[in-house]
């Protein structure tokens, strides 16, 4: 069962785990939400159905770190513009927090970068995401239409 393409949001999510923790018998082996972002909650839910379940197979997308709960973040959708309000919030992946990679890409301390500069930043934290989504973030970032994307 895929549901890491839906526009679900952490908070969403937690709500569907807990939905599916009331059930006594479950018929799913696969749950893939590669691009959701769990928190701790979600992450303790997790770990108690792969105790219960456990032929089921759980991929989930990056934990947060910070307070670790979905009011510390305000996350209320599961589009890209809504994880750049969470990276931009000083959540950590892989350790690092990816406005200060931006920054280091961002010789001229202008507040921007081009979009192999933030691909490549994309990649030093971990986060994978299509190129449609990076091209929209463009599109919605680009404030002259130089190809620059302006994260301040």
């Amino acid at each position: 069962f895929n549901i890491s393409s839906n526009p679900i949001s952490t908070k969403g999510l937690y709500n569907f785990f807990k939905q599916l923790n009331k059930s006594q018998c479950m018929k799913l082996q696969n749950l893939i939400m590669e691009e959701i972002p769990v928190n701790f909650e979600c992450m303790e839910l997790i770990e108690s159905f792969k105790k219960s379940f456990i032929n089921l197979s759980i991929i989930h997308g990056p934990q947060l770190i910070v307070g670790n709960t979905q009011d510390d973040v305000y996350s209320e959708g599961g589009t890209f513009v809504d994880l750049l309000f969470l990276l931009q919030s000083k959540i950590k992946y892989n350790g690092k927090v990816f406005i200060d990679v931006l920054q280091n890409f961002d010789v001229n301390k202008t507040g921007a970068v081009n979009i192999l500069q933030f691909t490549e930043a994309l990649k030093i934290v971990g986060v994978n995401y299509k190129f449609e989504q990076i091209n929209d973030l463009l599109q919605r970032f680009d404030k002259y239409g130089d190809g620059t994307i302006y994260y301040k």
